[in-house]
């Protein structure tokens, strides 16, 4: 099952909001089952995903990217995990005639993407708790060297005139 949702919005004072929200489900089954003490185990769960980006156009040639995700607990293996999620932040600016563009982003602004999980056994009495290394900021400066790109020419080449 999909589900996306598309929202567009344009205010007079040149302010524009473009975003879009997808919606995942899945049943997951892990095969074969799980031996166990008390005999065999079969496991299976629903999980979901969660993303919505929103795309913020401001005057004087700024835009704002906010994206965020969310997964539901879910099923690894054996492994029952925790819900988790983040969201990334980018803000962009134009100069000279959309000539020059920076960009500034920061991945998992507040630090809250983990990986947690507990194990379903009965035999193996096991969690986890990391947090990955998933902060990070990027500076990007573009510059537009030259002018129009040229179109291409529909002519035939010198073998296809041959034949």
């Amino acid at each position: 099952m999909v589900i996306v949702l598309i929202l567009q919005y344009q205010h007079r004072l040149k302010y524009s909001l473009f975003g879009y929200t997808f919606l995942f489900g899945h049943q997951l089954h892990h095969v074969p089952p799980i031996s166990e003490f008390s005999g065999e185990k079969q496991l299976s769960k629903w999980a979901t995903t969660l993303m919505l980006q929103q795309d913020i156009s401001l005057p004087k040639e700024y835009k704002i990217n906010l994206s965020a995700h969310w997964f539901s607990s879910e099923l690894l293996g054996i492994y029952s995990s925790q819900p988790t999620g983040y969201v990334d932040f980018g803000i962009k600016k134009t100069f000279f005639k959309k000539k020059l563009v920076t960009q500034l982003t920061i991945s998992d602004i507040f630090n809250t993407n983990r990986y947690k999980a507990h194990s379903l056994s009965e035999i193996i009495d096991y969690s986890y708790d990391d947090k990955p290394d998933s902060r990070r900021v990027g500076f990007t400066l573009l510059y537009h060297l030259g002018g129009n790109l040229v179109k291409e020419k529909n002519g035939k080449t010198d073998e296809q005139k041959r034949l």
